[in-house]
């Protein structure tokens, strides 16, 4: 009964971590290319235009309905430890319903100002989980749909500031994610398998040997450990 038991602990910590694992593999495909409007999900359909001048992103819906934005111009910096560029600020203009909305995002001072069709101008401050708080002046009643054009534009520019330079469509980087699926099978098997583990590590070394208990315990938290780390470095290459 406590072998089928012990089995039945590895399978179950076997399926939690596969369950996690496909989790990330959607969320690594799909998380940096859909906006959401209006109860709607839109989900990249094209982009078109030359990195320096002006690019077009277009969104469409299930339903057919589409969103126009078009990235006019970008400031960007450039990371002294590999050279990559990095965005800075953002400014592009986007239609919904025919109508032409205004925004420039400041990613450095965390700062978003939107120009309505009606000409008035908002601004806004962008919070670390990627939220907008508009800053509406006294004299001004809050309006719940002004706050959720201006939470579409901070989430598109989080979508295509990283694309707007590299000039692709994709922040996935496959060595590192390859690195993570490695270890993610490491520590599976270090939890799941550490008996094995410990004769591939020491257990060869010697004739009838046992690990203790300890050794076993060790290894299983040394497991989850690897387990941790694993999904970290998996959602850093995925650009999460």
């Amino acid at each position: 009964m406590c072998i089928i038991n012990g089995i039945r602990l590895r399978l179950l910590w076997v399926v939690i971590a596969l369950i996690l694992f496909g989790v990330l593999l959607t969320a690594c495909g799909n998380g940096e290319k859909a906006l959401h409007y209006q109860g709607e999900s839109y989900e990249l359909e094209s982009v078109s235009g030359d990195v320096a001048e002006m690019k077009t992103y277009i969104f469409a819906s299930e339903s057919g309905e589409r969103l126009r934005f078009e990235v006019t111009s970008f400031s960007a910096v450039q990371d002294g430890t590999n050279g990559k560029l990095l965005q800075s600020s953002q400014e592009f203009r986007f239609l919904i319903d025919e109508e032409t909305y205004e925004a420039t995002i400041d990613t450095a001072d965390g700062t978003i100002q939107s120009v309505f069709p009606d000409g008035r101008r908002i601004k806004g401050s962008l919070g670390t989980d990627g939220t907008v708080t508009p800053l509406y002046p006294v004299e001004v009643k809050a309006n719940l749909e002004d706050n959720n054009v201006m939470q579409l534009a901070a989430d598109f520019e989080r979508i295509s500031a990283g694309n707007q330079i590299a000039g692709d469509n994709s922040n996935f980087n496959g060595t590192l994610f390859l690195i993570g699926v490695v270890l993610f099978m490491a520590g599976i098997a270090s939890i799941a398998f550490p008996w094995a583990m410990w004769w591939l590590s020491e257990g060869w070394k010697f004739r009838n040997a046992k690990p203790s208990n300890l050794a076993l315990t060790v290894g299983r938290i040394g497991g989850v450990i690897t387990l941790i780390f694993s999904f970290i470095i998996m959602v850093t290459s995925c650009g999460i």
